[in-house]
């Protein structure tokens, strides 16, 4: 897995695909609650993918999968567990690691070929620590056609 500082979004397009990290719930509209981080600057690029990613959530709630859009270069990577007695409220859960490692590994088996962009899924609103998540996503993502994409503040070269 290749490491770089910098806009995750620079990746989007031309046979590349983002990894947005979400949750698993639903709102009674049948939104999936997309509200801090990539999944929020992702609703604002595509604003029918909370729509989208509610019914998918909805429906495979019981196995929850990384899918692509399949209107959107993104890859939906599963890090909040699903509140089932309040889907609604599935994003105000920390994060899960063994969600993380799950997500990871089907993220390997990915079929088609051509790179992915992933940011420290779980490691913002999801309050995880980059040095419990990083070494899961390096287990699974040891590829050159995965790209760690790590916000520049956290590159310890900038002065």
């Amino acid at each position: 897995m290749k490491v770089e500082y910098g806009d995750i979004w620079k990746h989007l397009g031309e046979g590349r695909y983002v990894v947005i990290p979400t949750n698993l719930g639903w709102k009674k509209d049948g939104c999936n609650v997309m509200g801090a981080g990539l999944a929020k600057d992702a609703t604002r690029r595509y604003p029918t993918l909370a729509k989208w990613y509610g019914g998918v959530c909805e429906t495979t709630a019981d196995a929850p999968q990384v899918i692509a859009c399949p209107f959107a270069p993104l890859i939906m990577f599963p890090v909040k567990p699903l509140n089932k007695l309040q889907p609604w409220m599935s994003w105000k859960q920390k994060a899960d690691l063994k969600l993380i490692e799950q997500s990871a590994r089907q993220l390997y088996e990915w079929p088609d070929p051509y790179p992915i962009a992933v940011p420290l899924v779980g490691c913002g609103n999801g309050q995880l620590d980059m040095y419990e998540v990083r070494p899961i996503l390096e287990k699974y993502l040891a590829s050159d056609r995965f790209t760690l994409v790590l916000e520049e503040w956290r590159n310890p070269s900038r002065s």
